[in-house]
């Protein structure tokens, strides 16, 4: 969860707890025999994902954000205020998950974590799509721009890296979202700020409906990449791998 977001609710979004288990799915394959795999969460937010990602790996998770106060760590993960508390070449498969859309220089930030791979090192990209579904809550969250495919591939093409697949993912919100987008302009309802006010437990049925739901919407747009349509879904996916593997 982004720290803008994050409040003593403990409960989880079914939308945060959907895209957690879908991408530890795909870095799931990254994982060796000897569970030594080295993963970084890069913009790691309230730590959620990088926990969940440490049962991946035997080895220490690194979980980097510039808003953390210090350095320190948290059980199996190691807690960076900044990625040049990583060591270059160190890492074998990072996260930037609904990280770039937050800085003005998103190639250099992506330059940045190439930095940390390993020679055949691969990076996990998750964006906000689609400019058109600007709202309220990007602008809430400090979203600099929401992306399409091409943009995202131009970013990693530009930072050196290249691209074995990139889709759009979640359909079914997209939907959603682009009612309420259409809706907001015409001055009906207002965009909530963010997941963390979701009221119902994990295990709550509502909950467990919505989080399968949300899996297996993925798992569909996931499919649909290589049909006309491809570009349903609010958010991209891409897996990067170092131009010199």
């Amino acid at each position: 969860m982004d720290l803008r977001e994050r409040s003593d609710n403990p409960n989880r979004h079914p939308w945060e707890l959907s895209r957690a288990d879908m991408v530890l799915r795909l870095l799931a394959r990254r994982a060796t025999p000897g569970g030594h795999t080295r993963y970084a969460d890069v913009g790691a937010g309230d730590l959620y994902f990088a926990r969940r990602l440490a049962t991946l790996t035997d080895a220490p998770v690194f979980a980097v954000d510039v808003n953390y106060p210090e350095a320190g760590t948290d059980g199996p993960v190691v807690v960076c205020t900044d990625l040049v508390q990583v060591a270059s070449g160190s890492i074998d498969c990072a996260v930037l998950m609904d990280v770039i859309e937050h800085v003005d220089d998103d190639v250099g930030l992506v330059r940045d974590v190439d930095r940390i791979l390993t020679p055949d090192g691969e990076l996990l990209i998750t964006v906000p799509a689609h400019q058109a579904l600007w709202s309220e809550h990007d602008v809430f969250l400090g979203h600099r721009r929401r992306y399409d495919r091409r943009r995202l591939l131009d970013v990693v093409d530009r930072a050196g890296l290249h691209v074995i697949e990139c889709f759009h993912f979640y359909g079914l919100p997209c939907v959603a979202r682009a009612a309420g987008a259409a809706l907001a302009r015409l001055g009906v309802g207002r965009s909530a700020h963010g997941v963390g006010q979701w009221p119902l437990a994990p295990d709550h049925p509502v909950t467990r409906t919505l989080r399968a739901t949300l899996n297996a919407d993925f798992r569909i747009t996931r499919r649909l990449a290589a049909t006309p349509l491809a570009a349903c879904g609010l958010s991209i996916c891409a897996i990067c791998r170092r131009t010199s593997a």
